[in-house]
């Protein structure tokens, strides 16, 4: 019976001896391999280890280490008639359905949007811009190239329509044949229509270019001579006026409306939102 368990103890040893060898019999070299000239691995007469099991590196590539991700194969065809419509703010793309495709990748300058539908809106753009697209297929086999790249600019952004200008006096709202309009800042008015409604008088006399604004009980002292610039007298004392002069417009003299008005005792108020210009005399 001593003899049978010293006969197992050995062969016991030998397997041990024999499977460590097997795992690793040698010291590796400066590339983690070494020979294995008996092929005890059953790999050849050299292998890696390096941290691993016994393997090869086909093609020079370790098997392990190689990280590179698999390419998926290119079997789908790609989207066919691609077009774009365009508004001053967004851009929609459509194609033609693909074969078995179930998903499609448009893309905007490099802004990717997925849908299984044949069409895409990209909203929230800028006006008159430029913008490169294309769109591609997947399918359960893969996905296709992106299809040509087309260029599109998004339209002009159209000009906001302003209101028109109101101006009132003491509440009352008044009417012009010319339209006030707003010049450098300035809300220049045909003057006449409002001092005639302060009961003022209004003259112009053409050959020295001057507007003389009275108020009734005022007698006119005509002391402006001619010059290439339009002049304003209230009650006979000349309006500076130099941040924004007087215009001709159609054959309607504007002034601005705050320095003049002032000089006949009235306050303006200027509501930028509505437009408004309101005349009250003061108190």
């Amino acid at each position: 019976m001593k003899k049978v368990l010293t006969f197992l103890t050995s062969l016991l040893c030998i397997a041990l001896i024999s499977t460590t060898g097997y795992a690793h019999p040698g010291r590796t070299d400066a590339s983690g391999g070494h020979k294995d000239n008996k092929n005890a691995s059953g790999l050849g007469s050299y292998h890696y280890h390096h941290g691993y099991s016994a393997h090869l590196h086909p093609n020079g590539v370790c098997p392990y280490e190689n990280t590179t991700p698999a390419i998926t194969k290119i079997t789908t065809s790609k989207p066919t008639s691609v077009k774009a419509s365009v508004t001053p703010a967004s851009i929609t793309i459509t194609w033609e359905p693909v074969a078995n495709a179930d998903i499609y990748e448009a893309s905007l300058n490099g802004q990717i949007i997925s849908t299984s539908e044949t069409s895409v809106i990209y909203t929230g753009l800028n006006s008159n811009t430029s913008y490169e697209y294309a769109v591609r297929a997947h399918s359960v086999d893969g996905y296709s190239e992106y299809s040509e790249t087309h260029t599109v600019s998004t339209l002009s952004a159209p000009e906001q329509k302003l209101k028109p200008i109101i101006v009132t006096v003491d509440g009352e709202t008044i009417e012009f044949d010319q339209p006030p309009t707003v010049i450098n800042g300035r809300v220049m008015v045909p003057i006449r229509n409002i001092v005639e409604k302060m009961n003022c008088n209004v003259t112009w006399e053409e050959s020295t270019q001057t507007v003389y604004i009275t108020e009734k009980n005022i007698f006119l002292n005509k002391t402006a001579i001619k010059s290439d610039t339009i002049k304003v007298y209230v009650n006979n004392i000349l309006v500076g006026l130099s941040e924004q002069p007087p215009v001709n417009i159609e054959g309607r003299i504007l002034l601005p409306v705050r320095p003049v008005v002032e000089k006949l005792g009235y306050t303006t108020q200027w509501n930028e939102d509505l437009r408004t210009v309101a005349i009250n005399k003061n108190e």
